[in-house]
């Protein structure tokens, strides 16, 4: 075999090694404490990962830019940097659930069967939109669509561009203050809620839902947001490949 082949074959290998990564961190906002934590999506169990600023029993939770999240207190909007802290940004969002479409630079909220959007630079709402038909406490943005949990476990999508909620499936389980993340690289959704204090995955296909496990922790409900890794460099893809081939060459010593 010859050397481009064999390169050829380690930049596969290093792309391999990252595609078998972890996709990114899912945070989880815990009502009673205000605290953040990391949820492990292959177990479930819960780490401190800061603080939220949370005042209420009620929050929502979402992913932001830069690697922040925003959350709900619950009256105001507050900017969290995990591993660090949060600043209360201000406005009058008053949300349980948070969903942001950074497209557009829009957050979307959701409060007792009411649904609108808001101004993350502010925290004040901006429009009041086609109510989802329940109260929909967990949300979450991907690809011009907000999918939310309902606290009676209904799962529903709402199209930005028609202002229409459809009804998906049912979770199998009542899911008041419920959290709501999607990975869009693993196609899950995770869901969290008072119900118990386990840690819920759900194909974004095929709508079955199937136990995590347990986080650890003595409350489950509240906020729940996927932060996906971002997109390595080139330079950081060859210095894989680079690596996959120094073990090849050790391997054919």
């Amino acid at each position: 075999m010859n050397m481009k082949s064999i390169l050829s074959i380690a930049v596969l290998a290093g792309l391999a090694t990252f595609a078998s990564a972890q996709n990114g961190v899912l945070y989880y906002s815990q009502d009673s404490t205000g605290d953040l934590f990391s949820l492990d999506t292959s177990t479930g169990v819960a780490t401190l990962a800061g603080t939220t600023g949370v005042t209420s029993s009620t929050v929502g939770l979402s992913k932001g830019t830069l690697g922040d999240l925003y959350g709900t207190t619950f009256q105001n909007l507050s900017r969290i940097t995990p591993n660090s802290g949060h600043t209360v940004i201000g406005g009058n969002i008053a949300a349980e659930g948070l969903a942001y479409d950074v497209s557009t630079d829009t957050l979307y909220w959701s409060i007792n069967g009411s649904f609108g959007s808001a101004d993350p630079a502010t925290g004040n709402r901006t429009t009041t939109l086609a109510a989802p038909g329940a109260d929909y406490e967990g949300l979450t943005y991907h690809n011009g669509f907000v999918y939310g949990i309902a606290d009676g476990g209904d799962f529903s999508r709402y199209e930005i561009a028609t202002d229409t909620w459809t009804f998906l499936a049912n979770v199998g389980f009542g899911s008041d203050n419920a959290g709501l993340a999607y990975d869009a690289v693993g196609d899950t959704f995770y869901i969290t809620s008072d119900f118990d204090n386990n840690l819920y995955a759900m194909n974004g296909s095929t709508f079955v839902v199937s136990l995590v496990g347990d986080t650890g922790l003595a409350d489950a409900s509240g906020g729940l947001a996927f932060q996906a890794n971002p997109v390595p460099e080139p330079a950081t893809m060859a210095i894989l490949g680079l690596g996959a081939l120094a073990a090849l060459r050790r391997r054919k010593k």
